[in-house]
């Protein structure tokens, strides 16, 4: 909390030298702050204590504020970070939407870790019959098929793990069980 309010500058502006330190500080603080979400959200969904509060969730509005609110980071990596998405459409669904777009959050969060400087990430919104599908593309390290089989397990990374040591390994296992808690999958 102190480092927010050092880089929002409630105390004064700060200099040059110390700017990039507190950032780092607020970063680490952050990631360790998603790990114990993380945590706790795992041990919900195995003691069956999750709760949903599923309602009529346009899906398309979720897609776009989280296409907005990752600009940031894809930005960052020089990505070429589009939307592909019918701009009429809803999508209505009854979801929670919080937990929905923990979902999407994970998996475009993932895309956009793994994807080298400059490359591509594309996240788009459809429909297949009755059928809604998020998906993620993009031209990062890849996934073998021996990590595809394991790739939705409790603190299971692929082998972009290698390259990107943050995070717990916990982010794609909920994102499955949040999915299947919606009578989905990933």
């Amino acid at each position: 909390g102190y480092s927010s309010m050092l880089i929002e500058e409630s105390y004064g502006k700060l200099n040059d030298k110390i700017d990039e330190p507190i950032k780092r500080i607020y970063t680490s603080a952050q990631g360790l702050v998603n790990i114990v979400e993380d945590l706790l959200n795992v041990s919900k969904i195995e003691q069956g204590g999750m709760k949903y509060e599923f309602m009529p969730t346009d899906l398309a509005t979720i897609v776009k504020n989280l296409f907005n609110e990752m600009q940031i980071p894809a930005q960052s990596k020089d990505l070429k970070f589009t939307l592909n998405m019918p701009n009429h459409d809803k999508f209505m669904v009854n979801a929670d939407p919080t937990k929905i777009k923990q979902v999407f959050l994970n998996l475009t969060d993932n895309s956009i870790k793994y994807t080298p400087q400059g490359g591509t990430v594309t996240i788009s919104l459809t429909r297949e019959g009755e059928t809604i599908v998020f998906a993620v593309t993009d031209n990062g390290v890849g996934i073998s098929p021996e990590t595809r089989a394991k790739l939705f397990e409790k603190f299971s990374r692929g082998e972009g793990g290698k390259m990107n040591t943050g995070g717990s390994g916990l982010g794609l296992y909920l994102a499955k069980q949040i999915a299947i808690a919606h009578k989905g999958d990933v």
